[in-house]
């Protein structure tokens, strides 16, 4: 009973990320039209401050005119089409892959309610998350944001992704060995 207890709850955590991820898309999309048709709604946004950060992380500057050397801020107001464009594009994959490794997930943990735990299937939807996440983290490692007069390219490793990716396909490959132990069973029997 507590096994179906815990399953239910983690079904509907998965279908409350799936919403949120839904949300999350709706926004970044929202929010590029907005920056396009109103950017003076954006003047306080910032997308960038100059400082430091505990992870992996390198930053590059750039500005153009000698009046903003030591500048710090960007904000969202001042960011070029194309660089909205660019990071709209990202942000919307790295939104839509994490959707699809809740949906891979929520398939696993149907067929674990379902008693059908070392299945073929399972071990295929491990590997579609470990991809997914290798993507994900791919996709993370660069920002850059380019505005009217200046922007920055930020280089940023950062071990959530790649870690979580491999004990994806660490599990993959724990339950195809579950999977072969399973049809020797049936073929004994």
């Amino acid at each position: 009973m507590t096994k179906n207890t815990l399953l239910r709850i983690t079904i509907v955590i998965c279908r409350i990320f799936q919403i949120l991820s839904i949300v999350a898309f709706l926004l970044v999309i929202i929010t590029t039209i907005r920056v396009q048709v109103t950017p003076s709604d954006f003047k306080t946004t910032k997308i960038f401050t100059n400082n430091t950060n505990p992870m992996i992380s390198y930053t590059s500057i750039y500005t153009m005119g000698s009046d903003n050397i030591h500048r710090t801020e960007y904000y969202l107001s001042e960011a070029t089409t194309s660089s909205l464009f660019f990071n709209c594009i990202k942000f919307s994959i790295i939104i839509l892959l994490l959707f699809l490794c809740i949906t891979e997930l929520l398939k696993i943990i149907y067929s674990l309610k379902h008693i059908q735990t070392f299945r073929q299937r399972n071990v295929l939807s491990f590997r579609k998350i470990g991809k997914y996440l290798l993507i994900v983290f791919v996709f993370s490692i660069f920002n850059f944001w380019d505005f009217t007069n200046g922007g920055f390219f930020k280089f940023t490793i950062e071990l959530t992704f790649p870690i979580l990716s491999l004990t994806a396909f660490i599990l993959a490959e724990i339950f195809k060995e579950g999977n072969k132990l399973q049809e020797e069973n049936q073929l004994t029997v």
